[in-house]
């Protein structure tokens, strides 16, 4: 068998070396980095559990509150009492179109006969008696909320809120029910989840599934209790765990948080694969660059053990010469003839290769001195990296999480504003004065007026945050449901829409594009005079832009404000008729920047407004 070279031991032995020393490090770096974003993203997830919790309780909470108020209204106690279920009809489909928070509500006698319920369904004269939360509101006199369950009238998961209705000598007469909207429900809770993988559930005191932040991709009501992390939230816990779902192949970083009076409870997870993907992508260019290293340190193994081969031939040839004189003679000069000449070449090849291996040694030591340096910058900007955007995600995270609680929080009390304020006027219309009512109006506008600049501010904040996906966008379909959607006010004021479509769809962002082009319409018919006028809406190709625009021949503006009008807050008109939030037209500006083009109008007062959505080429469809 032939013995492996010096050559190639040499190269193996150095390539050995340096693989092992980067494997060790890239191990343990990756190891590190995978711990750290395993502490972040449990963290932010009970952050996140924490902030969703309270959210929903106070939104059960507020429904809750409503409940409790409409058994305490005269009206409609008195119907209830008198057994007027066509006039209690009346004062609950009031009720229920102030407030969003119901599907849908309806009144049982003390027998758990439905007798009216809004919107109307066949359920009505049924008897109800065996649902739980009638049973607990007659046993305790008190106002219950159920879990979820599904509603074969509803064909749908129901939440009810239900209170006892109490004559003058506190016998319950009746109880009124209300069932929650999923939908409103379940918007406000995808509004909160951090990212597209991590998922957001509301599950109620039985392990069933209330809400989630997942679309259409869990089924309501189902059963969770076989989660580990559900039951730990069932105990009435708080905290972070990594979990596997049952029979599930994935794992999950997750967060609890138990809902107080009601045993709910809120868990957020996240697949590991999407919180340690950094760490993955850290993995994979640290392998590269261990093979690549290695390829460099055979290559160099190779041409340093061929230099030292040489050498030690010759060295070899003059050891063999010696080997017939005395073994005690070391290679010295000793006399002139050849074994002293062939003494002096060793000895001179002797000095020059301890010259070159200390000259090498010193070259070495200085590149490993300089790679080390190297590599330590790398793995410092590397760390900084991963710091700097950690807490940039987990700081977009919070404040996304905590806008949308706040804004809850607003339009909350708004929405009681309103709907007390019209439930005054309405049952308290014959107490009011002219005044009276005037000031209702006042405060019901006011707080439309409030709820429609969160809105507008929270549509304008988004624009950052949403990522932007670009996609062909049929013009004639998006302009006719726009417009189908003001249909109303255009018939009332007289108008006629006219669309010149020359340019039949656009490649842009979808919902950013809808909201530009509905700021746009919506001016447009606002600002028109009534008895008469016409929007033109137009799309065309001018070289490199797509030109998308809405004309009117209401009242115009000044062009010296031209640069104003597309400010946030700023507003030109201040008459009642034409009041706006002052954010539609700095929308369609943003909008237009994040497509990389540009927005601008053409006004005279008097002779009406043209308002021009530029999309550059990169943006821009075919006729």
């Amino acid at each position: 068998m032939r013995s492996i070279g010096f050559s190639t031991k040499c190269s193996l032995s150095i390539a050995l070396l340096v693989t092992v020393s980067l494997g060790v490090l890239s191990l343990l770096a990756v190891t590190v980095s995978r711990r750290s974003l395993r502490e972040q993203v449990l963290a932010a997830n009970l952050t996140t559990a924490t902030l969703a919790s309270r959210a929903v309780q106070q939104y059960i909470t507020d429904a809750v509150s409503i409940v409790q108020e409409a058994t305490g209204r005269p009206k409609l106690r008195q119907e209830i009492l008198d057994g007027n279920w066509p006039e209690a009809g009346k004062v609950l489909a009031n009720l229920l179109q102030n407030f969003a928070q119901f599907d849908y509500v309806f009144v049982q006698d003390p027998r758990g006969i439905i007798r009216v319920r809004v919107p109307p369904a066949e359920t009505i004269g049924q008897d109800f008696s065996f649902r739980p939360f009638f049973r607990e509101v007659m046993r305790t006199r008190r106002l219950s909320v159920s879990g979820v369950y599904v509603s074969k009238a509803a064909q749908r998961p129901v939440i009810s809120i239900a209170a006892p209705v109490l004559d003058a000598q506190d016998n319950i007469k009746g109880v009124l029910v209300g069932a929650l909207s999923h939908g409103t429900l379940s918007q406000f809770v995808s509004t909160i989840r951090q990212e597209d993988r991590t998922l957001v559930r509301v599950v109620d005191g039985e392990g069933l599934l209330i809400t989630h932040s997942g679309g259409a991709g869990a089924v309501l009501a189902q059963d969770l209790k076989a989660q580990p992390i559900v039951q730990a939230m069932l105990a009435g816990h708080s905290g972070t765990m990594e979990f596997r779902e049952p029979g599930g192949a994935e794992t999950f970083l997750g967060a609890y948080v138990a809902i107080a009076p009601w045993g709910w409870g809120v868990v957020v997870a996240q697949p590991v694969s999407v919180a340690y993907a950094a760490a993955d992508r850290l993995g994979r260019w640290l392998l590269w660059t261990g093979l690549a290293c290695t390829a460099i340190a055979v290559l160099l193994g190779w041409g340093l053990a061929r230099a030292l081969a040489g050498p030690l031939l010759r060295f070899a040839d003059a050891a063999g010469k010696l080997a017939a004189g005395d073994f005690a003679v070391r290679v010295t000069v000793q006399s002139q003839d050849e074994v002293g000449t062939l003494a002096r070449a060793f000895n001179n090849m002797a000095e020059q290769l301890q010259k070159s291996y200390r000259d090498l040694e010193r070259e070495l030591a200085e590149r490993r001195r300089v790679e080390e340096e190297i590599r330590s910058l790398n793995e410092q900007l590397e760390q900084r990296v991963v710091e700097r955007t950690g807490k940039l995600e987990a700081a977009n995270r919070e404040m996304e999480a905590f806008t949308y609680t706040v804004s809850h929080d607003l339009k909350a009390p708004l929405r009681g504003m309103e709907g007390f304020a019209r439930a005054l006027g309405e049952d308290y219309a014959d107490r009011l004065d002219e005044a009276g009512h005037r000031y209702l109006g006042m405060i019901r506008s006011s707080a439309r007026r409030m709820g429609e600049l969160i809105d507008d501010l929270l549509r304008y904040s988004r624009l950052e945050r949403r990522e932007m996906r670009r996609e062909r966008v049929p013009l004639q379909r998006l302009l006719e449901t726009l417009c189908e959607e003001r249909d109303e006010e255009i018939r009332a004021r007289g108008l006629t829409v006219r669309m010149e479509l020359a340019e039949e769809a656009v490649e842009a962002e979808r919902e950013g594009l809808r909201e530009a082009l509905a700021n746009l319409v919506e001016n447009a018919v606002k600002f028109s005079r009534d008895g008469g006028g016409t929007i033109t809406i137009g799309a065309r190709r001018e070289g490199d832009e797509a030109i998308l625009s809405v004309a009117d021949t209401g009242i115009g503006f000044d062009m010296k404000y031209h640069d104003r009008i597309f400010r946030i807050f700023e507003r030109l008109h201040r008459q009642e008729e034409y009041a706006g939030t002052g954010v539609g037209l700095a929308i369609v500006r943003k909008v237009a920047e994040r497509h990389g083009g540009r927005a601008w109008a053409q006004s005279e007062p008097g002779k009406g407004s043209t308002f021009y959505l530029a999309l550059p080429a990169g943006a821009g469809g075919t006729g």
